[in-house]
C-alpha cells in the first residue's frame, strides 16, 4: 500500500533534524522547517539554489565536483556513509554538522536526501571533556612529581638530621676542651720548671691557654644551641613532610576512606603554620566534639582545605594587616552534611567579587594563577559537595564554607 503524500509531508516537516532534497545538479528541491531553524534561511530563500549555499569554503567551491565524481564513477565519499562536515548559516557563521546522504528516485529521476544535525552542543561537550581530562592528567602528573619530590626531600632531611646528630655528639664529647683543661692542670703542677724554662713568659702561656679554654667553652655552647635549634627545625620539617605524604595521593583517582575530620584540620594547621607564623599570626582549630568519621576522598578534601587556607593567609599581604592575623578553622555537622569553614580577619572583598572569585582565570592577586577557587569548586562537586565564600566588606575579613554530604562512618 502506498504511503499517503500528506503523511510523508507531515513526517518530513516534523523531523527534528534538517532535511534537504536536491537533484543531480545540486539544486535544492525541498527543505523542512528544521533546516530553516538550523541555517537561518527561509524555505523560499533556499528552493532553487545550489545546496553549496549551506557550506563555507573550501566545501562551497568543491561541492559540485563531489557530485560529478559520484555520478561519473559511483565512488561513495558521503552518500550512504555519512560524515562530519562544517555548515554555514545565513549570517556567515559556521558550525559542525553531522551529514548523512541517501539516494532515491522519483519518476525515474535521481534525487538525494541530506539529513543534517547541528552538533555544536555535542562538540562543545567533547571539548570540555577533553579539557577536563587534560587538566586531570596534568594534575596526576603534578601529583607524581610532588610525590617524588616529597620522597627525595625526606631523604635529604634524614641526611641533614644525621649530620646534625653527629655534630651534637662531637660537641657533647668536648674532648678538645678536656685536653686543654688537662694542659692547664699540667702547667700549674709544673709551674716552677716552666718558669725556669720560659721565665716571665710562663704566666703568659698559662693565661693564653686559659683564655682558649674559656673561648672554646663559649663557642661550643653556642654551637650546641644552634645544633639543637637545627635539630628542632629538621624534626618539624620531617613531621610536616610526613603529613604531606599522607595526602600526596590527591588527583590519582577516587579512593573513599574513613576520614577523621578533626585530624584533617590539625594536619592542615601543621602544614600551613609556617606560612602563618611568618606573618605574625596563628591558625586556630575548632572542631565539634564527637564528630563522626566521614566516608569520602581524604586527599581531595585536603587539597580544597589547603587552597582555602592559602587564600586566607595571602589576604594578610593585601592592604594593612591586623595587629594579630588570625584564621579560625572550624568543623561541625549540620544535618547529614559535614561543614568545614575557614574564616580570617584579613582584607576581605566587596559583594561584587563573591561570584567572580570562582571564575576560571580570575584572581585578585597580581601574580595569581586564577585557578584555585574554580578548581576547588570542581573538586567539591566531584565529592557531591559545594563551596561558597562571603565577606562583610573590604577590611572585614572573609569566610569560606565547604559542605560535604558524605556518609557517616563508625569511628
Amino acid at each position: 500500500m502506498a504511503i499517503p503524500q500528506n503523511l510523508l509531508r507531515a513526517v518530513f516537516d516534523s523531523a527534528f533534524d534538517g532535511l534537504v532534497t536536491i537533484d543531480d545538479a545540486g539544486t535544492i528541491d525541498a527543505v523542512n522547517p528544521a533546516t530553516e531553524t538550523i541555517f537561518g534561511y527561509s524555505r523560499s530563500e533556499l528552493i532553487g539554489r545550489n545546496v553549496k549555499v549551506l557550506m563555507p569554503e573550501p566545501y562551497h567551491s568543491q561541492h559540485d565536483g563531489y557530485v560529478h565524481r559520484y555520478l561519473e564513477t559511483g565512488e561513495r565519499r558521503v552518500i550512504g556513509i555519512g560524515r562530519e562536515v562544517i555548515g554555514r548559516r545565513c549570517d556567515g557563521t559556521t558550525f559542525p554538522v553531522d551529514l548523512a546522504v541517501t539516494e532515491f528516485e522519483v519518476d525515474g529521476q535521481r534525487r538525494f536526501l541530506g539529513l543534517l544535525r547541528d552538533i555544536t552542543e555535542r562538540k562543545g561537550n567533547e571539548q570540555r571533556q577533553a579539557a577536563l581530562a587534560a587538566r586531570e592528567a596534568h594534575q596526576r602528573g603534578k601529583t607524581e612529581i610532588a610525590s617524588g619530590v616529597l620522597h627525595d626531600l625526606g631523604n635529604v632531611l634524614s641526611g641533614i638530621g644525621s649530620r646534625v646528630s653527629s655534630g651534637r655528639s662531637l660537641i657533647e664529647d668536648q674532648s678538645v676542651l678536656k685536653n686543654l683543661q688537662r694542659m692547664i692542670t699540667f702547667l700549674g703542677t709544673n709551674q716552677e720548671a716552666l718558669e725556669r724554662a720560659l721565665g716571665t713568659k710562663a704566666d703568659a702561656l698559662v693565661q693564653l691557654v686559659q683564655a682558649l679554654v674559656e673561648a672554646l667553652g663559649v663557642r661550643e655552647e653556642r654551637i650546641a644551641e644552634d645544633l639543637n635549634a637545627a635539630n628542632s627545625y629538621v624534626t618539624h620539617a620531617q613531621e610536616v613532610l610526613t603529613t604531606y605524604r599522607r595526602y600526596s595521593g590527591v588527583g590519582s583517582g577516587p579512593a573513599r576512606e574513613r576520614l577523621d575530620v578533626g585530624q584533617l584540620l590539625l594536619d592542615a594547621q601543621q602544614m600551613m603554620s609556617d606560612a602563618m607564623t611568618k606573618r605574625g599570626g596563628m591558625i586556630q582549630v575548632h572542631c565539634q566534639r564527637d564528630l563522626p568519621v566521614l566516608g569520602t576522598e581524604r586527599a581531595k578534601v585536603m587539597q580544597i582545605l589547603l587552597n582555602l587556607l592559602k587564600n586566607a593567609i595571602e589576604s594578610f599581604d593585601e592592604g594593612e594587616a591586623p595587629v594579630m592575623p588570625t584564621i579560625d578553622l572550624t568543623a561541625r555537622q549540620e544535618g547529614g552534611a559535614f561543614v568545614i569553614e575557614v574564616a580570617d580577619n584579613g582584607c576581605g572583598f566587596g559583594e561584587e567579587l563573591a561570584e567572580l572569585l570562582f571564575t576560571e582565570g580570575f584572581s585578585t592577586k597580581e601574580r595569581g594563577s586564577g585557578v584555585g577557587l574554580a578548581g576547588c569548586r570542581r573538586i567539591a562537586g566531584s565529592l557531591g559537595g559545594e563551596i561558597a565564600v562571603e565577606s562583610p566588606g573590604l577590611g572585614l575579613g572573609a569566610r569560606a564554607r565547604l559542605t560535604i554530604p558524605g556518609r557517616k562512618e563508625r569511628a
